[in-house]
């Protein structure tokens, strides 16, 4: 298979090991495990993953087909309608208990970001709220701010009683009229 590899910054053709992963009742998604993990050891990430992504809401499955699995400490990626994993960054990210958020961010990128990153309506949400949800989504405002928007979003309109009032305040007055885009999205 043809993968995305960090540490290379680049696509290259690996034998792979390959697992079929089934999410809900009809979304079929391959993953794909680098060979420099033995088959158990293969099996093992591409079960751990799966757990983690098959959290995600069912519309991040939109147009994902794939996922790779590389070891290294390499951020993840989203797009190219698959999920990237490096196993030391993912085992950061866990103890950081921000690997749910992160595939949340990478799924948008995957799933959404084709369709509202640039829609006339999203474009109009930015303007109207003068700001941005981060520092990142704010210098990357086409590339990163569907994906750093959604995370605090489905906080806010889904879990309010796991955040603290200082982040629901923040989503309230920095983020309203993306809120507002998210909400009409049903």
């Amino acid at each position: 298979r043809v993968m995305y590899d960090r540490r290379t910054e680049s696509f290259e053709t690996f034998n792979a090991h390959l697992f079929d992963a089934l999410f809900g009742t009809d979304t079929n998604v391959e993953i794909q495990v680098n060979p420099e993990f033995s088959a158990e050891e293969a099996e093992t990430e591409a079960r751990f993953y799966a757990g983690y992504i098959g959290k995600m809401p069912g519309f991040l499955f939109a147009d994902l087909e794939t996922v790779w699995i590389h070891k290294g400490a390499y951020g993840f990626g989203g797009g190219n309608n698959n999920l990237l994993i490096h196993t030391d960054q993912g085992q950061l990210y866990l103890q950081d208990g921000v690997l749910e958020e992160v595939f949340i961010h990478e799924g948008v990128h995957t799933s959404m970001d084709a369709y509202h990153a640039n829609a006339p309506d999203w474009v109009a949400a930015q303007s109207a709220d003068g700001q941005a949800i981060s520092d990142y989504a704010r210098d990357y405002p086409q590339r990163e701010d569907v994906a750093e928007s959604l995370g605090p979003y489905l906080g806010y309109r889904f879990r309010t009683e796991r955040l603290s009032l200082d982040l629901i305040d923040m989503v309230e007055t920095t983020i309203p009229n993306r809120v507002l885009y998210f909400d009409c999205l049903d």
